[in-house]
């Protein structure tokens, strides 16, 4: 599995923005093969996470894509600051472990 951690800046409208992820995002993201979850974490008034989980590294890459042409085709026409940026960071990792109450899952190789 491959995750990714996006930080972004938000501002008070952040619940709207939300809100339109989940009416134009979200069955693009679902339609991408792969999809083990994706989290939304609201960190401060000015900062969320966004938190995308794909088997491969390729989705991982397509979701990506599909998310970066959302944000400047959608939400940053709509939106403006500060929703016109890029992240402010990026993070990608390959999982090598996860626990769940129902599996538990080590990636390690020989």
């Amino acid at each position: 599995m491959h995750m990714a951690i996006y930080r972004f800046r938000i501002d008070e409208r952040s619940e709207e923005v939300l809100r339109l992820g989940n009416q134009e995002l979200l069955d693009q993201m679902r339609q991408i093969p792969g999809l083990v979850a994706h989290y939304s974490v609201h960190v401060s008034d000015d900062e969320s996470l966004q938190i995308s989980v794909y088997e491969e590294e390729a989705q991982l890459n397509q979701f990506e894509k599909v998310v970066a042409d959302w944000l400047q085709q959608s939400l940053a026409p709509k939106m403006g600051h500060p929703y016109h940026i890029a992240p402010l960071e990026v993070i990608h990792g390959h999982v090598k472990a996860r626990t769940t109450p129902t599996h538990q899952h080590l990636d390690l190789k020989p």
